[in-house]
């Protein structure tokens, strides 16, 4: 018998179903409520807090996805931070990466000045290519794509420099195999 203070069984399971911090599963768990959890337990209270205090920025990331998925809705910006999202985990598949990029990246219509989110996402591509899946001529292959893409742009400009530098990245791996 249990004494009347005291709430059943099925009153806490009731209460705690409703409360979105409750204790779950942890593959259920967003990411960012197993960093606040593991801040609080180290103690870390005012990283806990800068993470709480920014809830726009999941807001934001999950309107890029949005707009991802609705196919040719989303910004190379956009593209290019989904793609680092992806790149910063331990356990990528860079195969499905590199798919994922073919399918969905078209070289920029023709404008007066560089897109370097392209460039970046065109860069980083070339580097999984060549470093993670180990195959180079892909990689070198993506990478001729990339220069004649840059090549078309006032080879002057900071922007193109700066593009210049980053493909050639690729190049300089390859003279040193």
């Amino acid at each position: 018998m249990t004494h009347p203070n005291c709430p059943t069984l099925a009153l806490i399971l009731a209460i705690t179903s409703l409360d979105p911090f409750c204790i779950q599963n942890n593959s259920s768990k967003e990411p960012r409520t197993i960093q606040v959890e593991n801040y609080l337990l180290a103690q870390q209270f005012d990283s806990a807090l800068l993470i709480l205090k920014a809830p726009d920025s999941l807001k934001r990331y999950r309107a890029i996805l949005h707009r991802i998925s609705q196919s040719n809705l989303a910004s190379y910006a956009e593209y290019m931070a989904f793609i680092e999202a992806i790149n910063k985990r331990e356990y990528k598949n860079c195969r499905n990466l590199d798919n994922f990029i073919l399918a969905n990246i078209k070289t920029p219509d023709r404008s007066d000045e560089i897109d370097m989110d392209y460039v970046s996402i065109k860069w980083l591509q070339i580097r999984n290519l060549a470093n993670e899946l180990l195959v180079l001529d892909e990689a070198s292959e993506q990478n001729e794509a990339l220069n004649n893409y840059i090549s078309q742009f006032n080879q002057n400009e900071p922007k193109t420099k700066k593009a210049k530098i980053l493909a050639s990245t690729h190049e300089i791996i390859i003279a040193e195999i």
